[in-house]
């Protein structure tokens, strides 16, 4: 076999930028070639899949396509082999050949293949389908054989195009955009043709000529999948014969997690998503609001980690435990954890999306288990496909739908969230494509309380990162920070000292956190005492302002003095509610030292607090 070096790689880059905008099928055909020998295969992948990166930087073609065709040329390379066939010498008889030829087309259609299904074929698909010739084999004369048969050295896309039917030259293997956004894989056969001259041997030994309705090659390929499958039906019902009874949604945890429905936490990394989803998944285990949200019923759970091995996953359990008093006894039978490595619920695999090794094994699990809620954190570990690939999101989503559905449990994966500023309760924040959060029905996010919120509620700078917000997404505007449902993140120690590590480790967990009342302990004496100053006005005449650029005639500042444990930010607060509610009035008046009309906050003494 010829060996691929640094200079044909060149040659091969050259021909391919040649052929533009027309670049893919020029691609296709060099990696036919350049992936033969199985010796320098890794190493020839590499470089054309930088050679594909130069081309197309912004990623314009869809990932799918080139994965196809890697798979496809890797495919003809196995066959070729294990037909004997060398990349460097000609054909011998009876091997497969490097091109489906001029000849071997010719023959196909002769018995009633269509053009679109022979391009879609590989050489050893439509090898198998040719009938011997005179000498015993289906081997096409040297006449017949591509450029590469015959010795020529590598084939070019000149060598290639002088093989194509020229009806065929401007539409061979042109990408199918619309076909694959909408997550096919193969072209639509034209239609089916019937034709005479295949004979059959009748029981008395006779010959009869019988009409034979020859199965194009991709809808064979369709019924061989399909064989032995129900016919699918729509299974409609007349809504006015409906009268039964509706079952409720199944829910478990609040509005988290329900039965039939898959659920996402999209939050940044290192956030605390993973800490605070397991303690929501041993409320569930345990029956007990550890969250402080309501629990439905008791819940088995089945969680598997695809980010920490096994004894971290530990770690992060022992720690809940510690921290909540949760004893072995109280969860033991309702919480099955795992951690799976290199398993996939969907992969590309001969250049197509299908369903990996996970999805039995997950399907397996949760017969013997026999979970409420199956746990994959995070989302972005559980599949092998583009993750902005919408046909391919999808893809990965209605897996995990069918088996909560069909396995009437709740789904729950973790996602990750985009890279820069999160906003709460955002539901674009989730990275990747939109489609995996058009699928999920139940999506919240987690953020980092925001400056402005830890002035609020007087947290410094340092510590308001150890605070997050949990809020659902999929609405048109977020609660305010005092509604929303916090969490503080704590640090655990397990005490697991040993010589070598005598402090041990000290893991993260969470805890429910209340933002404090900005009415609470203040009582009617101080509150009106802070009214009776702001009435008074300032001693030079001036009146007190509500406006947020006041300085010395700023009302908040009154509050403050009468209540010093508030922040600003909570005296600011008390004092547009006073406004909001009619107890404070801006009013006009003269201005003393400004000599002009100006506004002034006055109290309605009718609406004082008693």
């Amino acid at each position: 076999m010829s060996t691929v070096t640094p200079e044909k790689l060149a040659e091969a880059a050259a021909r391919i930028k040649a052929a533009l905008p027309r670049w893919t099928p020029a691609f296709e055909l060099e990696a036919d070639v350049l992936l033969r020998n199985p010796v320098t295969q890794a190493f020839a992948e590499r470089e054309l899949r930088e050679i594909w990166r130069q081309i197309d930087p912004q990623g314009t073609v869809p990932t799918v396509q080139r994965e196809r065709i890697f798979a496809n040329a890797k495919e003809k390379a196995r066959a070729n082999g294990a037909n004997g066939h060398d990349s460097g010498t000609t054909n011998t008889t009876g091997s497969v050949p490097f091109l489906i030829t001029a000849g071997m087309k010719q023959r196909l259609r002769d018995l009633g293949h269509t053009d679109d299904e022979i391009i879609e074929m590989t050489p050893a698909q439509a090898w198998a389908l040719l009938p011997p010739t005179a000498d015993g084999t289906n081997q096409p004369s040297s006449n017949q054989r591509g450029p590469e048969d015959n010795g020529a050295g590598p084939a070019t896309i000149d060598d290639h195009a002088a093989i194509i039917p020229p009806e065929r030259k401007g539409t061979l293997r042109i990408f199918d955009w619309k076909n694959e956004v909408n997550g096919g894989d193969e072209r639509k056969p034209k239609a089916d043709e019937a034709h005479a001259g295949t004979t059959e041997t009748a029981d008395a030994g006779t010959e009869t000529t019988k009409p034979a309705i020859v199965v194009p090659f991709t809808q064979r390929q369709k019924q061989n999948a399909n064989a032995g499958a129900p016919e699918p039906t729509l299974d409609e019902w007349d809504a006015g014969e409906d009268t039964g009874p509706i079952p409720p949604r199944g829910w478990l945890l609040a509005t988290q997690f329900c039965r039939k429905f898959v659920s996402s936490l999209i939050g940044p990394g290192a956030i605390g998503k993973s800490a605070l989803r397991l303690l929501q998944y041993l409320a569930l285990a345990t029956g007990i609001a550890l969250t402080g949200q309501h629990v439905f019923r008791r819940s088995r759970v089945l969680l598997l980690s695809f980010e920490d091995d096994r004894d971290e996953l530990r770690r992060r359990i022992r720690a809940a435990r510690i921290h909540h008093k949760i004893s072995h006894d109280d969860i033991k039978g309702w919480l099955f954890c795992a951690t799976p490595k290199g398993l996939k619920f969907a992969e590309i695999r001969q250049g197509s999306r299908q369903a990996g090794q996970l999805e039995k094994v997950v399907r397996a699990a949760i017969e013997r288990r026999k979970p409420d809620l199956l746990g994959l954190d995070p989302f972005i570990k559980t599949h092998g496909l583009e993750e902005n690939d919408n046909a391919a999101m999808d893809f990965v989503c209605d897996l995990m739908a069918k088996i909560a559905i069909e396995c009437d449990i709740a789904v729950d994966t973790p996602h990750h969230g985009k890279k820069g500023q999160q906003t709460a309760g955002d539901a674009d924040a989730g990275r990747g494509a939109s489609s995996a959060r058009d699928a999920w029905r139940l999506v919240h996010t987690l953020t980092v309380m925001t400056e402005d919120e830890a002035k609020l509620f007087a947290i410094s700078e340092i510590d308001r990162r150890a605070y997050v917000r949990l809020d659902p997404s999929k609405v048109n505007i977020a609660p305010s920070a005092m509604k929303a449902t916090w969490f503080k993140l704590v640090g655990v120690k397990l005490e697991n000292g040993t010589p070598e590590y005598p402090n041990g480790d000290e893991v993260q967990t969470v805890e429910p956190w209340s933002p404090p009342d900005v009415w609470a302990n203040l009582s009617t004496v101080t509150l009106n005492d802070a009214l009776t100053e702001i009435d008074a006005g300032l001693p030079n005449g001036q009146r007190f302002s509500s406006a947020s650029a006041a300085k010395d005639r700023a009302a908040w500042r009154i509050v403050l003095k009468h209540c010093p444990d508030k922040s600003e930010t909570q005296c600011r607060q008390i004092i547009n509610t006073w406004v909001r509610t009619g107890l404070l009035n801006n009013q006009n008046y003269d201005d003393p030292i400004d000599r002009k009309e100006a506004k002034g906050l006055y109290v309605d003494n009718a609406k004082r607090p008693t």
